[in-house]
């Protein structure tokens, strides 16, 4: 129901009135849509722009409008993570359990993780990560996955012949 609505009909002709209806429908319109965004907003993995931007300076993150959602979601959530305790949980809430491999070599001292190809993008976040969380003595190593022959299972010739071989190594194919 518009504000002008509300008036008795004689003043809902009057220019005046209908101005101010005007603002105040866009006012009210305002106030709906950020009550009904309050929730989402206050959470991390449903904030949109503005919550977004409250996280990332709290952690004095560079805020950068060209990254999308996903990615400043991820930045923000390893910032919070980096007082956990166990590398594993870290990594499993960030990339998830399925989307990383980790390799410790006890006596070369060499911690390797590699991230699965559809978690490139978040490839220098975690490397960040684990620099600040790995102890000094210890090499790291951040990778990404490469491709296996069973990982292009159901992939035609057709399909892979536009790419040359070091391109489907390295690129992340959706199953269908």
């Amino acid at each position: 129901m518009k504000y002008l609505d509300y008036y008795p009909p004689v003043r809902q002709k009057i220019r005046e009135y209908k101005i101010i209806s005007d603002v105040m429908d866009n006012a009210f319109e305002r106030l709906k849509n950020n009550i009904e965004n309050v929730n989402d907003e206050n959470f991390i993995l449903t904030a949109k722009d503005e919550g977004l931007k409250k996280w990332e300076k709290t952690f004095g993150i560079n805020t950068n409008n060209e990254k999308d959602l996903e990615l400043r979601r991820f930045e923000i959530l390893a910032n919070l993570l980096r007082k956990k305790s166990y590398l594993i949980d870290i990594l499993d809430t960030l990339v998830g359990k399925e989307d990383y491999k980790i390799n410790f070599d006890c006596s070369n001292v060499l911690l390797e993780v590699k991230l699965n190809l559809n978690k490139s993008e978040f490839l220098n976040i975690v490397k960040d990560l684990l620099e600040d969380f790995v102890p000094l003595n210890v090499e790291l190593k951040v990778d990404m996955n490469k491709n296996r022959h069973i990982d292009l299972e159901g992939l035609t010739h057709k399909n892979l012949s536009s790419y040359r071989h070091s391109e489907i190594m390295q690129f992340f194919f959706e199953k269908e």
